[in-house]
């Protein structure tokens, strides 16, 4: 028994009306599959001093909005985020000229480099927020240290080589909707 022209109208609609809600409740699915390292953010640089570093895998995300989207990391390596609160406005800038990796496997990475930044100049205080790039290249438990020297506001240089723990590699995987994923980000 062939089914009516109204029959199918009124079907398409009520299809429609249903991905319609669907998509502004939830704002589409999500299936992500990337790498996150956790562990202490916080190294000590110089006394006094507010600051750490975390890796950054950084995201790509694929995908239509209100239907469905990918979440996955770039490809290594890595690089490292920098920030540093400098309250007493005492800091200029900042150099790092090494930083070491060991891996959990026992493999150690050594980066020499002339990574060089000024702290942004705020009302209240002295901070920067930046990326070394191309820092950690396996996806596994590492510890970082690195060295340099910051230069005060009167030119005087202060060096440092600082470790900032242990950082857990862990790969994450799952499905759920737009609204949760980023509420968990």
């Amino acid at each position: 028994m062939a089914m009516s022209k109204k029959k199918k109208i009124v079907i398409g609609i009520a299809v429609i009306i249903v991905v319609l809600a669907y998509a502004v409740l939830t704002a589409g699915v999500v299936v992500y599959n990337y790498r996150v390292f956790s562990g202490p953010d916080d190294i000590k640089l110089v006394e006094g001093l507010e600051s750490d570093i975390y890796i950054n895998p950084g995201y790509i995300e694929r995908g239509i909005m209100f239907v469905g989207h990918y979440f996955d990391n770039k490809d290594a390596p890595y690089p490292l985020r920098v920030q540093i609160w400098d309250k007493e406005k005492k800091y200029f800038s900042i150099t790092v000229n090494k930083i070491t990796v060991t891996y959990s496997d026992g493999k150690v990475s050594e980066k020499n480099l002339h990574w060089e930044k000024e702290l942004i100049l705020l009302e209240d205080i002295a901070m920067l927020s930046d990326h070394i790039p191309d820092v950690v290249e396996e996806y596994m438990d590492c510890t970082i240290n690195i060295e340099g020297f910051l230069i005060t506001v009167s030119g005087e240089k202060e060096s440092f080589s600082s470790s900032a723990g242990h950082f857990e590699y862990e790969k994450r995987s799952g499905i759920m909707t737009y609204i949760q994923f980023i509420s968990n980000i």
